[in-house]
């Protein structure tokens, strides 16, 4: 059993991973005759990302059969951070070994060994969540970086039928940002998260101008990414942290 696959544009495999370094030691990459995907589970288990890569933004893709092919993450991670820019990526393999080639200036290629034993890999949870707004990448990034220059651990969001809200409290200072969504809402809500975590995932934020965010009243948070073609998805589910007043 083999796969094949090329694509022209190496920025959107290294948009993607660049959220997944450090986050856990290993991948399993599920690849069809539809797509490239995997669900990646951070140690501490409070955290879920999915990336799914579509055969349409491929520029050639076979798979004859579903592969699992498992693969130690930071291996994957640094062989995608070697390619060249311009390079013209070659993904291809079996069971047993991962191949990945840069072809550019110079040609490139890394084989990575598949590790087989008993891997249970995470599956997403079902949300319902009870706000759901499409918000400028921009401006989102732009708001967590202002809580982390107060070195704080944690960012709130609320949101009720007009804005989209993010609060830092220090012992001196209360920073909010505010959004008008226009999205239809019913309530409000609130709820807190770790913001080193939304940091590592909006590593990818050059993904797309617009990322979609859903929570609801301490509840679990799920940012996405999709591309303009929305052949290239990558999105993070992140369990609130609850605090007692």
């Amino acid at each position: 059993m083999s796969f094949k696959m090329e694509l022209s544009d190496t920025k959107i495999l290294k948009n993607i991973f660049k959220s997944f370094k450090g986050f856990t030691d290993f991948v399993e990459l599920n690849i069809t005759d539809e797509s490239l995907s995997a669900n990646i589970m951070d140690t501490s288990h409070i955290g879920l990302m999915h990336f799914e890569l579509k055969e349409e933004l491929f520029d050639f893709y076979k798979a004859d059969d579903l592969h699992k092919v498992l693969v130690d993450l930071d291996n994957l991670i640094d062989c995608v951070e070697l390619l060249g820019k311009d390079d013209r990526v070659i993904l291809s393999g079996s069971d047993e070994e991962l191949i990945i080639v840069g072809e550019g200036e110079s040609t490139t290629e890394f084989i990575i060994k598949t590790i087989h034993e008993d891997y249970d890999a995470p599956k997403p949870p079902v949300l319902k969540p009870e706000a759901i707004v499409e918000l400028s990448t921009d401006v989102f990034y732009e708001t967590l970086k202002k809580v982390k220059n107060f070195n704080n651990e944690k960012i709130c969001f609320e949101i009720n039928e007009d804005v989209f809200r993010s609060v830092c409290e220090t012992d001196d200072v209360e920073l909010t940002s505010e959004y008008v969504h226009g999205e239809k809402v019913e309530g409000e809500y609130k709820s807190i998260y770790n913001i080193k975590m939304l940091l590592d995932f909006m590593k990818s934020k050059d993904l797309s101008d617009i990322i979609k965010v859903s929570f609801g009243q301490d509840t679990p948070i799920k940012l996405c990414f999709v591309t303009v073609d929305e052949n290239a998805i990558l999105s993070m589910i992140l369990a609130p942290r609850i605090e007692n007043d």
